[in-house]
């Protein structure tokens, strides 16, 4: 992806959060906490804030259809000090 691409990317990731901090029961608002913790953990490296995404998706929507999938990221990035995310990782990308 060149940098342009990069850019615009990043603006459509402030937006999902924007969307969730400013429309918390909007119906898309969990579906892009996920999405934001996929892309700060997959893209920029940051297991930490994507940690916190999934946490407010369980906190705020512990009910909803994707709080499983969360819950099971948690657990999979919780696993990723030793390594055994890329494989998952490698595989989602090649989808």
């Amino acid at each position: 992806m060149n940098q342009e691409g990069k850019y615009r990317l990043y603006g459509v990731k402030l937006n999902f959060i924007l969307l969730t901090n400013k429309f918390p029961q909007d119906r898309y608002a969990p579906e892009a906490l996920l999405q934001l913790a996929l892309f700060f953990d997959s893209e920029l490296g940051g297991s930490e804030r994507a940690v916190e995404f999934l946490r407010v998706l369980l906190k705020r929507y512990p009910e909803h259809a994707l709080a499983t999938d969360a819950q099971a990221l948690l657990e999979l990035i919780s696993v990723s000090e030793t390594g055994e995310i890329q494989t998952v990782r490698d595989w989602l990308n090649n989808e």
